[in-house]
């Protein structure tokens, strides 16, 4: 974790920089002001790739019934119209959550006493009030942004095929997104390889990701919670995506229905075609100091890349490199397929 994108990230949500600088790691990479916050990680969750699948589908998942978004229609004059009501569906969802965690935590002085837990903070100890009442000097909650890859892709794939190489209508393409692609190989092999794809230093698709970023802290960071204090943006999904891909519809970047989606910060998996230094430089475009409930980025590495000495100067260099371009955390796997096969 880079110590400098956590102080900037913490301080953002109001913590004293004396408090950001002497920060704990919740669970994976979620920063806290030790003994100070309690920073509640992880209270909501948000599946980015679903706005984009609601606002195709006048607010519903493909195949159901069920209400769960918002219905734009389908009359989208260019792509900023259709990106417009993505964003808005976003921060419909975000309100929500929001509401609803707060109206909770308002219940945790009932029901969720932590007696010891407020012994070892300093400002409970002093005012008297538990922690999960608002004792502590920092009383945050976090929500959960993920799948920042997969609708970066597939906005991208809408906007290049439908709205300017005029290659399909956004009805047509719907329907085809709704039958998992069904007898549309090649359509769906020209959206994975024809246009650009988040993580490999290509601005055009990572403009839309640095703006979905700010977009969804303007949405969440700094709003007020049911217990004193704000909420927290997280970037991460960690295993959610397996169990949330499989509730998400075919996507416009040629994901099948049901398949995963997009890691933590990740580029989708197998479209980072310009190697460790391509997602990198792509990663390394995020304002973290937006991202208070942390994220990270996964490489993955071939052994023999990291072999000897050399191999290691090289894996450090990496870490080195991120973090000076402003990264938050990093997360490497070495592995090869024949360790993985056994």
């Amino acid at each position: 974790m880079n110590n400098e994108a956590v102080h900037k990230a913490l301080m953002n949500v109001g913590i004293e920089k004396k408090d950001a600088e002497r920060y704990t790691v919740i669970g994976c990479y979620e920063p806290s002001a030790e003994g100070q916050e309690i920073p509640c990680t992880v209270n909501g969750r948000i599946n980015m790739p679903m706005a984009v699948e609601t606002v195709l589908n006048h607010g519903r998942r493909y195949g159901s019934d069920k209400q769960i978004g918002i219905d734009f229609g389908n009359n989208f004059v260019d792509f900023e119209a259709l990106y417009d009501a993505v964003k808005k569906q976003l921060a419909v969802w975000s309100e929500m959550a929001i509401a609803e965690i707060s109206e909770i935590e308002n219940d945790y002085p009932e029901i969720n006493q932590s007696p010891i837990i407020s012994g070892t903070y300093e400002n409970c100890m002093r005012t008297g009030v538990d922690a999960y009442s608002g004792g502590a000097k920092y009383n945050n909650s976090s929500i959960c942004a993920f799948g920042i890859g997969t609708i970066t892709d597939a906005l991208v794939a809408i906007k290049k095929a439908v709205f300017e190489d005029k290659l399909i209508t956004l009805d047509k393409l719907t329907e085809i997104l709704k039958n998992n692609w069904n007898s549309e190989d090649t359509l769906r092999k020209t959206m994975q390889e024809k246009y650009p794809k988040y993580g490999n230093n290509d601005n055009e698709a990572d403009d839309i990701a640095l703006d979905l970023e700010k977009h969804m802290s303007d949405c969440i960071n700094n709003k007020s919670n049911g217990r004193g204090g704000v909420f927290r943006l997280g970037f991460f999904s960690i295993d959610w995506i397996i169990d949330y891909g499989k509730k998400l519809g075919a996507t416009a970047d040629g994901r099948l229905a049901g398949e995963p989606v997009s890691k933590n910060i990740c580029a989708s998996v197998g479209m980072d075609k310009k190697g460790v230094t391509g997602i990198i430089n792509s990663a390394a475009k995020f304002d973290y100091s937006l991202i208070s409930d942390g994220t990270v980025l996964d490489l993955s590495i071939h052994p023999t890349v990291v072999e000897n000495k050399e191999g290691l100067d090289i894996m450090t260099s990496l870490i080195k490199l991120y973090f000076k371009k402003g990264g938050f955390a990093v997360h490497m796997n070495v592995l090869s397929p024949e360790t993985l096969r056994k």
